[in-house]
């Protein structure tokens, strides 16, 4: 399936309670072969990264960065599109692959 010989994976698949839209997120981590590797920009192609939503973008960087979690940034505000007036900042995991926490404006759904 994923082109790979020899290869064993362990696997998580997430769906969110109550979600009836067939949505979920699946997680794979490799245990053969063993893999490189790749720390990327978000300029890179081939880069990807979750985006989490949050009411308290501010707050959940002050509690994460108090515990030692590395940002990319601190939380900015979105100056323009569906999201203006928001605010959002990249965080990399233990594997420095990026995450999103992204507030958005007030107004929004």
């Amino acid at each position: 399936l994923v082109g790979v010989n020899g290869a064993e994976i362990k696997y998580a698949i997430l769906r969110f309670p109550g979600d009836q839209s067939g949505h979920m997120i699946e997680l794979l981590h490799y245990l053969r072969p063993e893999g490189n590797k790749v720390v990327t920009r978000p300029c890179d192609v081939g880069h990807a990264h979750f985006s989490f939503r949050t009411d308290d973008c501010r707050g959940l960087y002050e509690r994460l960065s108090a515990n030692g979690v590395r940002f990319v940034n601190p939380p900015v505000a979105i100056a323009a599109g569906k999201n203006k007036g928001g605010y959002a900042c990249y965080v990399r995991d233990p594997d420095d692959f990026i995450l999103e926490f992204l507030q958005p404006p007030a107004t929004s759904e």
